[in-house]
């Protein structure tokens, strides 16, 4: 259909304009110093990768989600490191430098491990091809990472210039991705509303909690430092929403609800780590400590 292959498309140009802002703005210093702290990774692994899918899962079984509700679901699951969660980490006055260690972390494994989980969750779906995935997503989204970081280290004024325009491409994408997949399923809903699928099978109540999980597993168990705290809650809560769409887009024919539920679930995490940030900024604005508001010192 020309509408998927567009919208394809559109996913590639999202995900390579952000992993590419992200190489821009990311030194060999600050990947080589998050390795310097094995726990904050192998705590950070633990959570995105085992937790919230293993959660989801559950939450999932005991709330008697299916077909593409429960493949929209545990997709957003099962893929961790949104690459705008550093941005909403300085927005919260966090540690800015440990959450884009932990995005680059957590984007570069999801490219593996996103498409074994969901096999390992959906072993009844045969639609799943995980080799023709990986070979996409390492191709779209780990060649365009590790030529930023070349970029930024070789050429930083021109990496500098350059990180303004592809962020500005990732978030343009990124709107206009949703209104096309919205346009899309306009076209296929013949009556009854966007979200009319969704109703009455608990895929509201299961995104709030998986959510709420993440962000309460994410600030309590993964650092004991503040500011680590923070970036934690925001990296865990925040799942990567062009992984998932290119996974539903070019491995499952049930496009419209699939969507549906990756866009709900990205409301939801941006509502609930957006409301912390802001509440985080301006709790410490309050306080006379330095944010993105003031250049006050505490």
């Amino acid at each position: 259909m020309l509408i998927t292959e567009m919208l394809l498309s559109l996913i590639y140009v999202f995900i390579i304009s952000s992993m590419l802002s992200i190489g821009f703005g990311l030194s060999l210093q600050a990947i080589v110093d998050s390795f310097k702290r094995p726990g904050v990774l192998l705590k950070s692994s633990a959570i995105n990768l085992i937790a919230i899918p293993l959660f989801a899962f559950l939450l999932s079984s005991i709330l008697g989600l299916s077909g593409a509700v429960l493949i929209g679901f545990l997709l957003m699951a099962c893929a961790p490191g949104a690459s705008y969660a550093p941005r909403i980490t300085e927005v919260a006055n966090g540690d800015v430098g440990h959450s884009t260690a932990l995005m680059f972390f957590l984007c570069t494994i999801a490219v593996f491990s996103a498409p074994f989980t969901m096999m390992l969750e959906m072993p009844q779906s045969h639609t799943l091809d995980p080799l023709p995935v990986i070979k996409t997503l390492a191709l779209i989204q780990m060649l365009p990472l590790f030529f930023g970081i070349y970029l930024s280290q070789s050429k930083p004024r021109l990496a500098k210039k350059l990180s303004w325009g592809a962020f500005w491409v990732s978030n343009v994408s990124a709107f206009i991705v949703i209104v096309a997949s919205l346009f899309m399923i306009f076209l296929k809903e013949s009556h009854g509303g966007f979200f009319s699928a969704v109703f009455g099978t608990n895929a509201f109540p299961a995104i709030i909690i998986a959510v709420l999980f993440s962000a309460i597993i994410g600030y309590y168990f993964g650092s004991k430092k503040a500011d680590e705290k923070k970036s934690m809650l925001i990296s865990s809560v925040n799942r990567n929403a062009g992984v998932a769409f290119l996974i539903v887009l070019s491995s499952f024919s049930e496009l419209s609800i699939a969507i549906i539920m990756i866009i709900i679930y990205i409301i939801v995490q941006s509502i609930v780590s957006g409301g912390l940030a802001g509440y985080w900024l301006w709790k410490d604005h309050k306080a006379g400590k330095k944010t993105i508001l003031s250049g006050n010192s505490s």
